[in-house]
């Protein structure tokens, strides 16, 4: 049965194993995290004007860093699997903690520790994936896998959505940090099953993820700053990051005071856009990604993005 499905995909006889496990690793961890940004984005607008919004990025991106450093100080003493095993169960034991408090309090100060909360495993948790792929897949297999994981990241978010929508229709925007926390625990053994079957198993058994981080921060920092390449690329980042910040802010203001209503409300319709645009986002990557690559070419395919931002 394995063996037809690796044909349909276009893929090599015992890729589809390691295949499926990154997918449903990607898959968990994206659904997690939607379900956590409507989550965290219905509780605090529930309580808080939307003008507050960039003041909790702020701090966010500030606390981002810090647990950054902190989580390349632990690759360079832990090993790898360890490491993305731990904070798979730190994330989901916290998200639980955060659940039952705001279930049992109305302490207005905890929707703000959800929010930051939120943002902090959405960064590390994804980029966790991809760190692990790294060591499972040689680049000739990435080539021809990465292509149906990176679905899992679609799939994860529209099914995020919906799920989302329901439970804070039927249950309340709290009870989704319960999901959050149920998602990301069930990711967790993924790591291990993956790690057992990574090519190099039987050359290094236990190799830490110090040799993947460079040094820590500063090194890449210097990376980046002696290279104009990765310049540009940052440039970029940096850019688009900041137009998506404006237009986040513009979009959940406009829900706020167009819905009018309380948390579940709010949750209820962010979970339901969430999954429309995840419908959307999974139409487009089968019917016109592929053949705008192919006929336009790398350079032109990165101006839809910058284009439709000017025509919305």
């Amino acid at each position: 049965m394995i063996r037809p499905v690796e044909r349909a995909l276009r893929l090599q006889r015992g890729d589809l194993p390691r295949g499926v496990l990154l997918f449903a690793y990607l898959f968990l961890v994206i659904a997690a995290y939607i379900v956590g940004q409507v989550a965290r984005n219905a509780l605090f607008l529930g309580h808080f004007h939307a003008s507050r919004l960039p003041f909790v990025d702020v701090s966010l991106f500030l606390l981002v860093t810090l647990a950054a450093a902190l989580y390349l100080r632990a690759f360079r003493r832990w090993r790898l699997e360890r490491v993305l095993t731990g904070s798979l169960l730190l994330f989901g034991s916290v998200s639980l903690l955060l659940a039952v408090l705001t279930h049992r309090s109305s302490a207005p100060l905890l929707l703000p520790v959800v929010y930051l909360w939120v943002g902090i495993f959405g960064v590390l948790a994804p980029a966790q994936v991809w760190t692990l792929a790294n060591y499972v897949v040689t680049p000739r297999e990435a080539k021809r896998l990465f292509g149906f994981v990176g679905t899992g990241a679609t799939v994860g978010a529209t099914v995020g959505g919906v799920l989302s929508s329901a439970l804070a229709r039927r249950y309340g925007a709290e009870s989704l940090l319960v999901l959050v926390s149920a998602l990301l625990l069930a990711a967790a053994p993924l790591v291990g099953a993956l790690w057992s079957r990574r090519p190099d198993a039987a050359f290094e058994p236990h190799p830490r993820a110090a040799s993947s981080t460079g040094g820590g921060l500063r090194a890449s920092l210097r990376l980046v700053l002696g290279s104009a390449h990765l310049r540009i690329v940052a440039g970029v980042v940096v850019l688009s990051s900041f137009v998506t910040a404006i237009c986040g802010w513009q979009f959940k203001a406009m829900a706020q005071q167009g819905l009018g209503g309380g948390p579940d409300a709010l949750a209820e319709f962010f979970g339901a856009f969430d999954a429309g645009v995840g419908v959307v986002c999974i139409f487009a990557q089968l019917l016109f990604t592929a053949g705008i690559l192919q006929r336009l070419g790398l350079g032109p395919a990165l101006l839809v993005l910058p284009l439709g931002l000017l025509l919305s």
